[in-house]
């Protein structure tokens, strides 16, 4: 009989006891647990001084005069290497070995012009800033990236009143858009056109 009690304390009461006696906060830390089952995620409150929430994939801009217009701002996440301003893309300039936004006309190339962070063909300015524009909120807009290795050869610097009903020039060439899908490809078609031009027509399939 004392045996049985005996045992019965020390695997009741001991570890109660022992768990008592520890100081305060010693031991492992228990991760909190969400009320649905999984861990909970830290809240503002609880994440560590100075963290921050900005994501690193997150594209970060060249900032611009917020008095001007605001599209077609210089994505500085991603900047090739480059030697001179003719081996960028984007209509970009060349600083210290990377292509980026131009603050200058001596940045750019030869017979263009820094305009809204871009370098435009000089033909193709028409104004630098809102303070080039006459009107009622008229803003000085490019009119997109062309098609061409520098980016720059269609590329135009307008005069443009966003909310006074002003038509935009006829020889405006704005970027186009999403480029339509290919068309769906016919398998017995293309084999056909294969064969006609390897000089086999007899083994041309009839038609599918």
């Amino acid at each position: 009989m004392v045996a049985a009690v005996a045992g019965f304390l020390v695997v009741y009461c001991w570890p109660r006891a022992s768990r008592r006696s520890l100081p305060a906060g010693g031991g492992a830390r228990s991760t909190p647990v969400h009320p649905r089952g999984g861990p909970s995620l830290p809240t503002p409150e609880s994440m560590p001084e100075g963290a921050s929430s900005h994501t690193p994939d997150a594209p970060v801009y060249h900032p611009r005069d917020k008095s001007e217009w605001q599209g077609m701002l210089v994505n500085m996440s991603m900047r090739a290497l480059c030697k001179g301003a003719r081996s960028c893309g984007l209509a970009a300039a060349c600083l210290d070995g990377q292509c980026g936004p131009c603050a200058t006309d001596g940045q750019c190339g030869d017979g263009e012009r820094c305009v809204l962070d871009h370098c435009v063909l000089a033909p193709n300015v028409h104004c630098r800033s809102h303070l080039d524009c006459s009107g009622d909120g008229a803003l000085c807009v490019l009119s997109g990236y062309s098609s061409d290795p520098r980016g720059n050869a269609s590329m135009r610097a307008d005069c443009v009143v966003p909310r006074g009903g002003k038509a935009l020039p006829d020889d405006l060439q704005l970027s186009v858009g999403i480029p339509a899908p290919a068309p769906a490809l016919n398998a017995g078609e293309l084999m056909d056109s294969v064969r006609r031009a390897a000089g086999k027509p007899e083994e041309a399939s009839v038609a599918h």
